[in-house]
């Protein structure tokens, strides 16, 4: 019997991050291997999409509209697709933090 391994993807999303420029967890994005497509939606509490991000190097800065957001809770919504073809969906909340 022959027993393949092929590749597999993995995706780590963060539940909060700093944007304080101190260059350590200053924007919040998920990473992974194996994700060819991925794109990232931010809302706030008032379901209004504050950011819209393309691939995995756009990061959220915690910005909107060139001004700071306020330290709060946010929903994300990521939606990638694997090297196997399959589409995926994950959403839940990031904690901004100044």
């Amino acid at each position: 019997m022959k027993l393949i391994i092929g590749n597999d993807y993995s995706i780590y999303i963060p539940n909060a991050f700093t944007p304080n420029q101190d260059r350590v967890n200053d924007g919040f994005i998920a990473k992974g291997e194996g994700i060819l497509e991925y794109e990232m939606f931010i809302f706030n509490r008032w379901g209004e999409n504050i950011f819209t991000g393309q691939g995995l190097n756009t990061p959220w800065d915690g910005t909107y509209q060139n001004k700071q957001c306020q330290q709060d809770v946010y929903v994300y919504k990521i939606k990638i697709k694997t090297i196997f073809g399959d589409v995926k969906e994950f959403s839940g909340v990031v904690t901004l933090l100044r």
